[in-house]
């Protein structure tokens, strides 16, 4: 069974990275920050339950939101960095389309 050449199917595969590229940063910034937010509330909420007549719910509120927000800012950064990455490989498989397509046209002066 031999297996013929079908540009759509860069095509498709580009357009599924450029899909991929449009969300990844979403994902990405929400997944760092979730890891953030348990890193820090897991802690917070045994301070909270062995110091129940405490007032420091504000200071453990500021270090919960901090140490989601850090993490979410990296992941916002690795999100772009993987977004970039993907659209690049998008353009190169564009890229090799356009020369099949190209170099299978017909010449003008023949």
């Amino acid at each position: 069974m031999a297996t013929n050449y079908d540009p759509e199917v860069l095509q498709k595969y580009a357009d599924w990275l450029y899909h991929e590229a449009a969300s990844i940063v979403f994902w990405t910034a929400a997944r760092y920050g979730s890891y953030g937010f348990g890193v820090a509330a897991i802690p917070a909420a045994f301070y909270k339950h062995s110091q129940p007549y405490s007032n420091d719910n504000g200071s453990l509120l500021v270090v919960v939101l901090i140490f989601t927000f850090i993490p979410l800012v990296f992941g916002i950064l690795a999100g772009q960095r993987k977004s970039f990455e993907l659209k690049l490989e998008a353009q190169k498989v564009l890229c090799q389309r356009q020369i099949e397509m190209n170099s299978r046209a017909p010449s003008a002066s023949a």
